[in-house]
């Protein structure tokens, strides 16, 4: 359209510079899926299923552990 190829950073300055015009569906709806999983019904569900599951397995307080996604145990074994 202008004859020349878009620079490296067009499209993110284009979008810093009309942030407040431009609208996203995908965000919208993926900020909406967020907002429902960190709601205090989805935590309780949550527990509750992990509650189940320890006394279903039955699993003592001493061998529930807390990693995140970058924890690891490797320096335990």
């Amino acid at each position: 359209l202008a004859g020349r190829q878009p620079q490296k950073n067009c499209y993110s300055r284009f979008v810093k510079r009309y942030e407040d015009s431009l609208n996203s569906r995908y965000l919208n709806a993926l900020d909406l899926v967020r907002y429902k999983a960190d709601s205090r019904a989805s935590y309780i569900q949550r527990f509750k299923i992990i509650g189940n599951k320890i006394e279903e397995c039955n699993i003592t307080m001493q061998n529930i552990y807390n990693i995140d996604e970058k924890g690891s145990i490797i320096d335990q074994i």
